[in-house]
């Protein structure tokens, strides 16, 4: 009962006989027929013909000089703008903010020197005619002498 011992040899069992392959009737793949085609042989006369447009081509558009189109869908849509065209965009609204207060400011002063100048102005006619009043009452007492 060793491990390594020899056994005895069993005979493998006996098996009927296969029987003979039948045969079949070959099958060839018939493909469609294509028709040939002549053989042409290159003329000196062949001469290809030009066709011209009826209307003269449209010029391309630059993306740039497209109109904004608006969503035509009701309703808010998003809007995509790239980092740096919004970043211009504040810089520009910011500027634009700036040169607005300078030019109130502008306003103001020139609104506060408009009315310096009116009451000036106003000043100056009542001096006027106060001047004017004198001289009227000077000649009256010169001529009435």
């Amino acid at each position: 009962m060793g491990l390594f011992s020899k056994k005895k040899r069993q005979e493998l069992p006996q098996f009927p006989r296969l029987p003979e392959k039948p045969s079949f009737p070959e099958y060839k793949q018939q493909m469609p027929s294509r028709p040939r085609l002549p053989d042409l042989e290159p003329e000196d006369n062949f001469q290809i013909p030009i066709r011209r447009p009826e209307m003269p081509r449209p010029m391309p558009i630059r993306p740039r000089e497209l109109a904004p189109t608006i969503p035509s869908s009701p309703g808010p849509q998003p809007l995509f703008v790239k980092i740096d065209r919004y970043k211009a965009a504040i810089n520009a609204l910011s500027e634009i903010k700036t040169k607005l207060s300078e030019a109130e400011a502008t306003l103001s002063k020139l609104n506060a020197i408009k009315i310096r100048e009116a009451d000036e102005i106003a000043r100056w006619e009542n001096e006027i005619s106060v001047i004017k009043e004198k001289l009227m009452t000077i000649d009256r007492q010169l001529f009435e002498v």
